[in-house]
């Protein structure tokens, strides 16, 4: 929990540097990309606390890791970059893919942090990665292979890109109690007591969060993560069985 305050403390700190940045200067600045949780809370916090007008964008309608455009209140919106680029990474994979994990390693591979790519989205035989624009021509000009196939790299413009759904396989399940190891042990086909030390070691998060209580309350529209496994989120939670179990519904992304 310490770590979380010092770590929240950090990111208002760097937002309320570009906000200063903005008005000394009068021309906009953007963030790093955040995880939804942590942009709501600058969002949040800029909002009370600056003038500057505040617009978050992910390269994309509905992108979950986005950043934020600050920029002068007088400053026409249309004109405040998100200095966002996409690419598409693509090659012949035969009969096994990359994942999300082989892209985001090749990625990092690179020398590029996290906080400087938005989301990476996955498909048969590419994947979409959206980026900070200098960071786009890194990859564009070193990237040559993801994992063991070689791919070829090129920029698409906004009006071409298309979004794919994201993949996911639905989970039907009863709990005992809609607390975090009961939902994430369904949705990772692991039984309560294997959930446990992932819990206690801090690999699972809620809502892009760590959380080490294993009693922490889940409820529909969370979503929980656990390192190395993926991704699950609670689409519903009511309704009890004769036994009074809690019927769920989950989806793990692929």
């Amino acid at each position: 929990m310490q770590y979380i305050k010092v770590e929240e403390q950090e990111l208002l700190k760097r937002g309320q540097d570009l906000a200063r940045q903005v008005a000394g200067k009068g021309r906009p600045a953007v963030t790093d990309f955040l995880d939804p949780a942590s942009l709501d809370r600058l969002k949040a916090h800029l909002a009370r606390h600056t003038g500057v007008a505040l617009r978050a964008e992910g390269g994309y309608p509905g992108a979950e890791r986005q950043r934020l455009v600050l920029f002068p209140p007088d400053w026409p919106e249309q004109q405040a970059d998100s200095q966002i680029a996409c690419l598409e990474i693509a090659g012949s994979f035969g009969d096994k893919s990359p994942s999300h994990r082989d892209y985001l390693g090749a990625l990092l591979g690179l020398g590029i942090r996290r906080e400087k790519l938005g989301d990476i989205l996955v498909e048969r035989e590419r994947a979409l990665v959206f980026a900070d624009r200098k960071v786009a021509r890194v990859i564009q000009e070193q990237l040559t292979a993801v994992s063991i196939w070689p791919v070829t790299v090129r920029p698409l413009e906004k009006e071409l890109v298309v979004v794919p759904d994201r993949a996911y396989r639905e989970i039907k399940a009863s709990v005992a109690s809609l607390r975090l190891d009961a939902v994430a042990a369904a949705g990772f086909g692991l039984s309560r007591s294997k959930i446990l030390p992932f819990i206690a070691a801090g690999y699972v998060q809620l809502n892009w969060r760590e959380c080490l209580s294993p009693s922490e309350h889940v409820q529909a529209g969370d979503v929980i993560s656990l390192r190395g496994r993926g991704r699950i989120k609670v689409v519903d939670a009511g309704g009890t069985s004769r036994r009074g179990r809690t019927f769920i519904l989950l989806h793990r992304y692929l």
